[in-house]
């Protein structure tokens, strides 16, 4: 409005503000809530042990056939061959199972952290997605 010369009263801008304002706190709370779900939902100790076992596994047989681990760089779209660092303990609720990740390094000393996503069907915990998340701390992808 303002473009055509036409200059909007100061109580439907303070409205329009406000009704923005009121759509970003929104979304964010659903965002929030979103991520917030996925951590509080409890995970049983016999499904975290299973699903740690079956990461680790998943890593070590990869690890034995190529002496490294392979993920892909979503930043460049090519592969890395990363040596494990540790596998960690924690394991969390996700919408399609469960996650847990694994800390890496590469022959510069790149710390990079790989998100393992792994489902239980039927008690068995079988690894369906792996993806990088973390590069020296920093996210460059949140699911795979």
């Amino acid at each position: 409005m303002k473009a055509m010369g036409i200059k909007r009263p100061k109580t439907l801008r303070l409205a329009s503000a406000g009704l923005i304002l009121a759509v970003a706190l929104v979304g964010m709370a659903s965002v929030n809530s979103f991520a917030g779900a996925e951590q509080k939902k409890e995970v049983s100790e016999v499904t975290k042990k299973k699903v740690y076992k079956a990461i680790k596994s998943y890593i070590h047989e990869d690890l034995g056939h190529k002496k490294k681990f392979l993920v892909m760089d979503p930043r460049s779209g090519k592969p890395l061959a990363l040596m494990l660092d540790h596998v960690h303990p924690g394991v969390y609720p996700h919408e399609r199972g469960y996650r847990g990740c694994a800390d890496f390094k590469d022959e510069s000393g790149t710390i990079y952290d790989v998100d393992v996503l792994v489902s239980m069907d039927s008690g068995q915990a079988d690894v369906t997605a792996v993806w990088l998340h973390k590069v020296n701390g920093k996210v460059v992808a949140t699911k795979p």
